[in-house]
């Protein structure tokens, strides 16, 4: 066969393997982030139905397909041994936490990070956009009309949009529109600060989602400030190692304010009522749950489930959540992504992505999502294809195709 028939099988290979990786990931998140968290079966009989069928590809056929994607993308590129290696602790590390929690959401997150090498960052976010906000579209209006339950929180008078948790509806707005704002490569317009930052002020009246909220803002205000400053000379390399350094330096800090709380001390009761009581639960869950290498099954208790004979165990920091549930190994694979995300992102001067990546890191202190690829589609970005999203003519390798000499 020669090298340009050799070329072409692989480049259709890469075609498959695209289909099989889209495919998977929109099974992935129409279970995530539809059939799983919005109140449309309680309506619909047919929706039950529905629901079950995508349990049912979610646990049995979207594993089988992402290793067969997988295994194409092995065929299709030159090996390279750290690769393999790389790529096999984070599918064996996805595949014993689920083990150990009975449940397949680490497993499919591992194989989607490693499915996604070699394929456009770009076609990842106009998918992921594309898929979640009509569902979060329709999902409101039929809430808002009665179509749906729209359920209401009285103490705090937030709504829930047709989803069964306030946040949700919020978050997949938050994380799509961090995605829209890579593929603008930071750059917005007036217009589309004062858009979105409307969007985002209507979300927080309906669900009161604050840390949310002020993230959006904080967000869009940087990029509009940022544009105005970025061709201004900046010692790059010391941010560059701080952005690195972000993950971890979240981490220990978080976990060492944990730690630390006392309630006795005021000032960490005020900041622990500030923070809606996370410190306070975050330390009993620690104290309770322990540290585990793959993580263990845990059913939370909420504020609103919790009595006194059964306090509230409910840890919303991503990094927490992820060392007590998914386990220190998860932990420290989620860490590494990060950081290498962050060196890849001054690597080829897309700063769009450091910038964005590093606030919702810091959101991480207060919130879940950043380490749930079905939200943060930037840990898909790790090991895809940035050329598309790139702010700088430059080229990089990306995928290396076999050659047959």
């Amino acid at each position: 066969m020669s090298i340009d028939q050799q070329n072409k099988s692989n480049i259709a290979l890469l075609r498959v393997r695209e289909f099989l990786f889209f495919i998977s990931f929109g099974s992935f998140l129409i279970r995530r982030l539809f059939t799983d968290v919005t109140l449309w079966h309680f309506q619909f009989d047919f929706f039950w139905d529905f629901r079950e069928k995508m349990e049912m590809i979610y646990d049995e056929y979207i594993p089988i397909v992402l290793l067969v994607c997988i295994a194409f993308m092995l065929f299709t590129t030159v090996p390279k041994l750290t690769r393999i290696i790389a790529f096999a602790v984070l599918v064996v590390t996805g595949k014993m936490v689920s083990i150990a929690n009975e449940d397949m959401h680490m497993y499919i997150m591992m194989l989607l990070i490693v499915a996604a090498f070699g394929i456009s960052a770009k076609k990842i976010f106009i998918f992921t956009i594309g898929l979640n906000i009509p569902p979060l579209i329709a999902t409101i209006v039929a809430s808002q009309r009665g179509v749906i339950e729209n359920r209401i929180d009285p103490s705090r008078n937030r709504e829930y949009l047709g989803y069964n948790w306030t946040t949700t509806p919020m978050m997949i707005f938050s994380y799509a529109l961090f995605g829209y704002l890579i593929l603008r490569k930071g750059k917005i317009t007036i217009w589309e600060y004062l858009i979105f930052n409307g969007i985002n002020a209507w979300f927080f009246y309906k669900t009161n989602t604050r840390f949310a909220f002020l993230l959006v803002f904080l967000v869009l205000t940087f990029l509009i400030a940022y544009r105005l400053i970025r061709e201004q000379d900046a010692p790059r390399q010391l941010v560059r190692n701080i952005c690195i350094l972000i993950p971890y330096l979240c981490f220990f800090f978080i976990y060492g304010i944990t730690m630390l709380y006392d309630p006795a001390i005021g000032i960490m009761a005020r900041l622990n009522k500030l923070l809606s009581y996370r410190l306070s639960q975050c330390q009993y869950a620690i104290n309770l749950y322990g540290y585990l290498p793959f993580g263990q099954p845990i059913q939370w208790v909420t504020i609103g489930q919790s009595t006194p004979d059964n306090p509230p165990t409910y840890v919303d920091t991503a990094y927490l959540q992820t060392m007590l549930k998914y386990g220190v190994v998860s932990l420290v694979v989620f860490l590494l992504i990060s950081s290498y995300i962050m060196y890849r992102s001054f690597r080829s001067k897309t700063y769009s992505v450091a910038i964005l990546f590093s606030f919702i890191l810091m959101f991480g202190l207060v919130e879940q999502q950043p380490f749930w690829v079905e939200y943060d589609t930037i840990l898909l970005l790790a090991f895809a294809d940035w050329s598309k999203i790139q702010e700088a003519n430059i080229t990089l390798p990306q995928l290396e195709l076999k050659q047959q000499c």
